[in-house]
């Protein structure tokens, strides 16, 4: 079984802790800093800012699974900053995937283009406060020279503090997911365990490569629903901020970004069984992150 491409290349269970957290936070927040440059330009296209939102998130798994060994102060920041950040380009994400679903609608098309030309402008404010005095830059570097090495090497360590997460994550998914929120809520739990597997997966057993593989399907087919949900919400909210002429293609929008999401609940709900439940607890075991 292959190791997925994504994951911390030189990584094993008897890594230095301090060392693949360098390597993961280094890497991670070098790719947060190109993309937020590339999307704060005018008209920053789709593809940077979806890789902008998505290195975010891996930034911020990494600095809360290596928390506990990083400065404080530090630490604090770059949560906060990264969350910002992955906000701002989450609002003009939710557009550019509206734009793409309103090609055969040229009235609704050039209203979405407005509004996103409007709610990419806080990602140019963000990039040039923190480009002046070079600040994100030398955060960083305060954040890699004082990470503290614990006793136990990764594959030990990682076992430990990931559990937890997993655990955490098991629960989620045995509650009842029909409520939009619930499902959300699981989907961002899957995406934070798989960001976290690209770091330490390969210093656990090699059923992690499983876990990782199910947790991209979890986030695949729950992820499809919220973007007709996210959809439905943005285009009721346009509703009542635009004239007479943009209001009907903005209904049918909403009726069909409606009707779509729950055929799309319905289904994942019909695939997530009880016994598909079952089978990934296990593989969670099998990965050493929960007891049998």
């Amino acid at each position: 079984m292959h190791r997925p491409e994504k994951w911390q290349p030189g990584v094993s269970a008897a890594s230095k802790v301090r060392s693949v957290a360098r390597q993961a936070l280094a890497a991670r927040l070098e790719r947060v800093g190109k993309n937020l440059k590339r999307s704060a330009q005018p008209q920053g296209q789709a593809d940077n800012i979806h890789r902008l939102r998505t290195w975010c998130r891996r930034s911020a798994a990494a600095v809360e699974l290596f928390r506990p060994l990083l400065p404080k102060k530090e630490a604090r920041w770059f949560a906060r900053k990264l969350k910002k950040i992955r906000q701002a380009a989450g609002d003009v994400r939710d557009l550019d995937v509206m734009l793409e679903q309103a090609t055969d609608n040229p009235p609704l098309a050039e209203e979405l283009t407005k509004q996103r030309d409007k709610a990419s402008q806080p990602l140019g404010k963000l990039h040039k406060r923190l480009q002046s005095g070079n600040e994100f830059d030398k955060r960083q570097r305060r954040l890699l020279a004082k990470i503290d090495q614990p006793k136990k090497r990764l594959g030990d360590w990682s076992a430990s503090r990931v559990g937890k997460q997993a655990a955490a994550l098991v629960g989620l998914g045995e509650r009842s997911l029909r409520a939009l929120e619930a499902a959300h809520e699981f989907r961002i739990a899957c995406k934070e365990l798989r960001y976290v597997l690209e770091i330490v997966g390969s210093a656990l057993p090699m059923a992690a490569v499983r876990v990782y593989a199910l947790l991209g399907d979890l986030q695949q087919r729950i992820g499809i629903v919220c973007d007709q949900a996210a959809a439905e919400k943005m285009y009721r909210e346009l509703l009542m901020k635009v004239g007479r002429p943009q209001r009907e293609p903005l209904r049918a929008a909403i009726a069909k970004a409606k009707k779509a999401r729950a055929k799309l609940l319905k289904a994942f709900l019909r695939w997530w069984t009880r016994g598909r439940r079952a089978a990934f607890h296990k593989m969670l075991v099998q990965a050493g992150l929960l007891e049998g």
